[in-house]
């Protein structure tokens, strides 16, 4: 999803500020059959100061959902060690508009 948007790996490297998951909650709902086709939507339910909330959800060709992630998420400065506040070029890349 980041990377489409101009956030990839060497987007990281050079600017020393990638992406952190600091949380995981997951629900799995239905079995996901071996070689069974799914779709993955993902996006940003909020992101307010350092932390964000990204929630990613897996359904089948049908549209049944079958399994759900709610991530919470920041931005990490490789350099200082720590969380930092999101910059407009991070937040498109997270599907929201500074």
């Amino acid at each position: 999803m980041i990377k489409e948007r101009g956030y990839g790996y060497p987007k990281t490297q050079t600017l020393k500020l990638g992406p952190v998951i600091l949380g995981i909650d997951i629900q799995f709902r239905k079995e996901i059959l071996l070689r069974q086709s799914c779709v993955v939507l993902s996006t940003v339910q909020v992101y307010e100061g350092k932390i964000g909330k990204l929630a990613q959800e897996m359904k089948s060709e049908t549209g049944d959902l079958m399994c759900r992630a709610v991530y919470t998420i920041g931005l990490f400065d490789m350099t200082a060690r720590k969380l930092v506040t999101p910059s407009p070029e991070w937040l498109h890349a997270c599907g929201l508009e500074p």
